[in-house]
């Protein structure tokens, strides 16, 4: 399948919005535009009483674990580093992750592998482009 139409925040914002057209979410509890922020600040303030919204971001969370289980496979990564703006959303996005990629990943790979959240978080690339203009 396409990883992109299933894994990424675009993929989870047309979940979101195919819920809440059939009416099984109510589109009010996100405050205004549908977003990845919006999404995980419904969750965490578990806006959500029909349980459609941790259902919605589970499945979201089991695809992109899915593609990250494939890449480390191919490549035997032990340490896989998450960033952009999803990341930011801490232990609500991170942990769910983690745990599918340990379950999912062959025994072989599971040894010193680690699934964490980058630490300049969405900041990453431009930094990255300031130091290059810097560093010339």
């Amino acid at each position: 399948w396409n990883y992109e139409e299933k894994a990424s925040v675009t993929a989870l914002i047309s979940m979101i919005n195919t819920a809440v057209q059939n009416g099984s979410l109510e589109g009010s509890m996100f405050k205004g535009t549908i977003d990845g922020a919006g999404i995980f600040a419904a969750l965490r303030e578990q806006r959500d009483s029909s349980g459609v919204l941790p259902q919605l971001v589970d499945i979201w969370q089991r695809n992109i674990a899915e593609g990250i289980i494939g890449l480390i496979h191919i490549f035997g990564s032990e340490k896989v580093i998450i960033g952009g703006g999803i990341a930011e959303n801490g232990d609500a996005f991170i942990k769910p992750l983690q745990r599918y990629v340990l379950e999912g990943v062959l025994p072989p790979f599971k040894k010193n592998l680690s699934v964490d959240k980058a630490m300049l978080g969405n900041d990453a690339g431009m930094i990255g482009a300031v130091r290059n203009v810097l560093l010339g």
